[in-house]
């Protein structure tokens, strides 16, 4: 049974200086008095294998059980070679490819991505949000949000750079836990 309150928050760049892991980060510092965000790693998520569906490694069903536990999720991500990037395509393979026991059915889902190129957020999202309403989630674009090139959003302290992003961050949040809480 999921927390009521509680929204996991998946990111999808592994890099250890990654801006989508700082935006993360601001998103539940700014949010942290009025909602429940809580990160859930992926990054030691051995590859999807059907050979492991009978007995699967702990990594796959402590992330498993992360995800049922959340209310609902929000992916922070960049683009990769024009979609997402591998390691969420490899979280939602092993999260949803056995369908008995597919933890993203039914599971609201929001986006928040930042990348470098002109629209190659809407690139990670599209596969993304292809890839997950085949698993049976519900995502609806009002829930996403697209920020641009990191170096124009987040400053070399780690804050978002102008009021008007942060007040559309807090928004974004706000709206998309009302819609899936």
């Amino acid at each position: 049974m999921p927390n009521q309150n509680k929204m996991g928050v998946i990111v999808g760049s592994l890099r250890k200086d990654s801006a989508n892991n700082k935006l993360a980060d601001i998103m539940i510092e700014l949010s942290k008095e009025r909602l429940n965000l809580e990160k859930i790693e992926i990054a030691d998520i051995p590859y999807y294998n059907q050979d492991l569906d009978d007995n699967p490694p702990r990594e796959w069903m402590r992330f498993r059980g992360a995800v049922e536990n959340s209310n609902c999720i929000l992916f922070v991500t960049p683009e990769y070679n024009h979609s997402m990037p591998p390691a969420i395509k490899n979280a939602l393979d092993v999260g949803g490819t056995s369908i008995p026991n597919n933890i993203w059915r039914n599971k609201k889902i929001g986006i928040a991505s930042m990348s470098r190129g002109k629209f190659s957020e809407w690139n990670s999202n599209k596969h993304l949000i292809e890839s997950l309403s085949f698993l049976g989630a519900v995502v609806y674009n009002d829930y996403s949000i697209k920020l641009g090139p990191p170096e124009t959003v987040i400053s070399n302290k780690n804050q978002i750079k102008d009021k008007n992003t942060e007040f559309l961050i807090k928004e974004f949040l706000e709206k998309f836990f009302a819609w899936a809480g």
